[in-house]
């Protein structure tokens, strides 16, 4: 985009050199200064994601059990479902195990945790997938860096504008949230009490949780 704003009529290594040094003078009162992950960090994302991959594989297999019929193939998929269990098992106490080796991430834990509606396995997917909350400077700036927050979208001839949501960021981060949010929705006082304003005000079901996924954060 700030390319074609800046006419650029050539491509190669040393014209795109040039235009990301334009974009970063031109940006630069905007930019935050990246920063990698710490080592325990990446751990925890590599770890948590996994703990996604095999729940969801346990489904799986869980869903075929329905359906088998051959005693053979139920005692195998048994078999694999229990496998499944005990790596997942596994893997949660090394997810516990790093979060305590570190102060930081321990405190964030037990902050995040103290929001009603959100239990240990959200927790870890939030801890995952948000980056370190230094480099926001209010609640929005996260919210919009997790695609929560809603786009306008509106031209002449297309009638009634929309709202979706940016959906940029991880979606990790917001299917983590999703769940928490409907509990906190019917268990959460505060957000129980926001949600039904927002019900009187004509607000669809789906609009109110993505709401209380933008307060969650």
């Amino acid at each position: 985009a700030f390319g074609n704003q800046k006419l650029r009529r050539n491509k190669s290594d040393t014209a795109d050199a040039r235009l990301i040094a334009r974009f970063l003078v031109a940006e630069q009162n905007d930019l935050t200064p990246w920063a990698p992950k710490t080592t325990e960090n990446e751990q925890l994302t590599e770890l948590v994601r996994y703990t996604e991959s095999i729940t969801r594989e346990i489904a799986k297999l869980k869903t075929k059990c329905e359906s088998a019929i051959d005693p053979i193939v139920l005692k195998s998929l048994s078999r694999r479902i229990k496998s499944e269990q005990k790596e997942l098992a596994a893997i949660r106490l090394r997810i516990n195990a790093i979060i305590k080796s570190s102060d930081t991430i321990r405190k964030s834990d037990q902050l995040i945790r103290s929001i009603p509606g959100i239990g240990e396995i959200s927790s870890h997917l939030m801890l995952a997938e948000i980056p370190d909350l230094t480099h926001f400077s209010n609640a929005r700036q996260l919210a919009a860096w997790a695609g929560v927050t809603p786009c306008h979208f509106v031209s002449g001839a297309s009638g009634r504008p929309t709202t979706p949501i940016t959906k940029v960021g991880s979606t990790h981060l917001r299917r983590a949230l999703f769940m928490p949010a409907m509990t906190a929705r019917n268990n959460n006082p505060l957000l129980k009490t926001f949600a039904d304003r927002l019900q009187e005000n004509g607000k669809k079901p789906k609009q109110i949780i993505i709401a209380i996924m933008r307060k969650l954060l």
